[in-house]
């Protein structure tokens, strides 16, 4: 589940798979399909494998009410049955309800299931869900259930960068890196939090290695131009970084990082056209608005600020009320 085309710790950092996949381990009925009816609510007397297979035919036609009601109804006639409840949380998931799925792998946490990937897939979508604390407790579960497996330390340390158990965490990097030598994600959490503690010597060494096990991941390359610009060498970075073209510059922490190098280098003017580009490029985008608005303010520019702010609030970018205040809109 090498996902890890992002960073930078404070994103929304973990990818829950919304697959139904486990809904095709568990079918045991009929060996054709059938349509299961149009009822969608399993008869008691129906095993649990007549009522997986009926969830899986509306899943295939893309009914998740319907397969959610089936599985549901057996639920109520076999609570303890571990199958149903998998099953259950996957087209829960599915159909993009993250707090009913992680009340069913909660649940089959708490009632001793053995599978990792069960305890793996409850931490992701508490993390998701903005419950660190919970995270933690299903990731660690996970690891003790599976502790071969890279992502489970991984995900496990996401969730304790969350609550500021940092020295707990850089253990877990620590663990997965051991587990898997080509993991880059975990030597840019590494630089991340060597950079957050200014240990600058020591970031620029792990972000090195996770640009050499992962050359294409933009956010490495934003890491090292911020520890360079930290530095001082804000040049140096924004050339690292004006590499990038189309949309691998366009991203809001390429242009961020870039935004803040020249602004150091006294090219303010530079860095707002930056962001009008980026506007042209990626017109939907309102981050983009809002931080030409700073930079438009910065440089004395009022009515220019006031354009972008107000686009940018109009766009539902809530921060850029305080310019329009500052600004007198």
């Amino acid at each position: 589940m090498k996902k890890h085309g992002y960073l930078l710790i404070g994103g929304a950092a973990v990818v829950v798979a919304a697959g139904v996949v486990g809904l095709w381990r568990f079918g045991g009925g009929p060996a054709s399909p059938a349509d299961p009816g149009a009822g969608a609510v399993a008869d008691p007397a129906v095993g649990v494998g007549d009522s997986l297979e009926a969830a899986r035919v509306y899943v295939g036609q893309q009914e998740f009410g319907k397969a959610e009601a089936v599985l549901r109804s057996a639920v109520g006639d076999h609570p303890a049955d571990h199958r149903l409840r998998e099953a259950l949380a996957e087209v829960l998931l599915a159909d993009e309800d993250q707090a009913g799925a992680l009340e069913q792998y909660a649940w089959l946490v708490a009632e001793g299931s053995d599978s990792a990937g069960v305890a793996f897939a409850a931490g992701s979508i508490a993390a998701v869900l903005g419950d660190p604390e919970r995270a933690v407790g299903f990731h660690t579960r996970a690891s003790e259930l599976d502790p071969a497996n890279a992502d489970y330390p991984l995900h496990l340390a996401r969730a304790q960068i969350e609550l500021g158990l940092i020295e707990d965490a850089k253990v877990n990097l620590t663990r997965a890196a051991v587990l898997d030598e080509g993991l880059g994600v975990v030597w840019g959490m590494l630089g991340e939090l060597a950079l957050r503690e200014n240990n600058l010597r020591m970031a620029a060494q792990h972000v090195t290695e996770a640009r050499r096990l992962e050359p294409g991941v933009v956010a490495w390359r934003v890491l090292e131009a911020r520890i360079l610009k930290r530095q001082g060498e804000p040049e140096r970075a924004l050339m690292l970084l004006a590499g990038l073209t189309g949309s691998g510059r366009n991203q809001p922490p390429v242009l961020r990082a870039m935004g803040e190098c020249l602004g150091l280098l006294g090219r303010g003017s530079d860095a707002l056209a930056l962001y009008e580009l980026a506007i042209e490029a990626k017109p939907a985008e309102p981050e983009f608005r809002f931080e030409a608005a700073l930079w438009a303010e910065r440089l004395g520019k009022t009515e220019r600020a006031l354009e972008f702010a107000e686009q940018a609030r109009m766009m539902g970018d809530e921060r850029a009320n305080a310019v329009i205040e500052r600004l007198g809109g």
